[in-house]
Parts: C-alpha cells; sequence; structure tokens
C-alpha cells in the first residue's frame, strides 16, 4: 500500500502529515556530506521517515506561539490543523517574525535532517542496556552511562529547532485536558 504523504501548506491542513516535501528532502540531503546513505533510500520509506520525523518533532517539542488553526473554537475537529505549525507569535533569533502563513525553511530542513536519521536507524526504540546500570560476566566488567545514549531528536536537529520551542527529555511530558 503506498503512503500519503500530504505536505503542510502554511494553511494549517486538517490532514498535513509532513513539513517537508520528498522531493525538497531529497534537495537538502544532496547537499549533505552523507547524502548517499538517504539517496540510497527507496520512495516508499523516505515517506515514511519524513512522516516520523513531522510526528517526532511535535510530540517531542513545546513550540512557541500558537498554532493557527488548531484552537480555533469555531472549527469542528475534522477541520482544526493536525500539525503544530504554521503558527503565530514566533520569533527568530533576530527578533522577526516568524510568517505564519508558511512553513519555515529552518524547519523544513530540521525535519529532513530528522528523516535522513530515520531512515537509517530506528531512534525511537529502547536501547538494549535501558535499565542496566553495570553489566559483569565473570571478570569482566561494564558500566552503562544512562546520559550517553542517543536521544530520539539528534543532536544537529535539537540545534536547528531550539530557539523555537522547548525540547522535552526522558519522560517529561505536558498533559492538557480538553
Amino acid at each position: 500500500m503506498a503512503i500519503v504523504l500530504t505536505v503542510e501548506s502554511g494553511t494549517g491542513l486538517h490532514n498535513a502529515n509532513a513539513y517537508v516535501s520528498v522531493e525538497d528532502c531529497n534537495a537538502f540531503n544532496n547537499e549533505r556530506p552523507y547524502a548517499t546513505s538517504w539517496l540510497a533510500v527507496g520512495l516508499e520509506d523516505k515517506k515514511r521517515a519524513i512522516i516520523m520525523a513531522t510526528r517526532l518533532l511535535d510530540e517531542h517539542i513545546d513550540w512557541y506561539g500558537q498554532s493557527k488553526r488548531s484552537h480555533n473554537l469555531n472549527l469542528s475537529t475534522a477541520e482544526r490543523q493536525a500539525l503544530s505549525w504554521p503558527r503565530s507569535g514566533v520569533s527568530d533569533s533576530d527578533g522577526y517574525t516568524v510568517d505564519q502563513d508558511t512553513i519555515p525553511t529552518w524547519l523544513k530542513s530540521a525535519t529532513s535532517e530528522f528523516a535522513r536519521f530515520l531512515a537509517l536507524e530506528d531512534r525511537t526504540v529502547d536501547p538494549a542496556t535501558a535499565g542496566f546500570s553495570k553489566i559483569q560476566l565473570g571478570t569482566l566488567q561494564i558500566e552503562v552511562d544512562a546520559e550517553d545514549r542517543a536521544g530520539v531528536i539528534p543532536r544537529g536537529v535539537v540545534h536547528m529547532v531550539a530557539q523555537y520551542g522547548t525540547i522535552r527529555y526522558r519522560g517529561s511530558a505536558k498533559l492538557v485536558r480538553v
């Protein structure tokens, strides 16, 4: 079954599942030193990686500002925007307002970078050493540093998005009742 990639246009689509198209993601990753790893991935797996990167960014970041259409009580649930962007009330590092009618280039770039990582490995899986602080077999002893594990969102992607929201780390989450 073909994966349907619905790219957010900046209008607050109710059925969007991606911040970037496969074509834009290919262009971004083609300019990177490790482009061959992304370019070797098949079309359906690229779509899956883009959708997952989009979802994980929205799940792991409390974005600043207000989503454009999700809180409009005049809209039915089915009409509200599916993703966290577009947003209003967000400024860049120079103090300029981020256009609320587009998906910013930095977000497309961050999604593209993250998708490349996800196409190569499942960053959401618990590490094999989760729950262990020390493993010993006879005289061989390994101490595990729980803080040294790779996070779900790669560090480079965290740096790309950090000025636009608060990143939730290890087990923290916000519970909102409607």
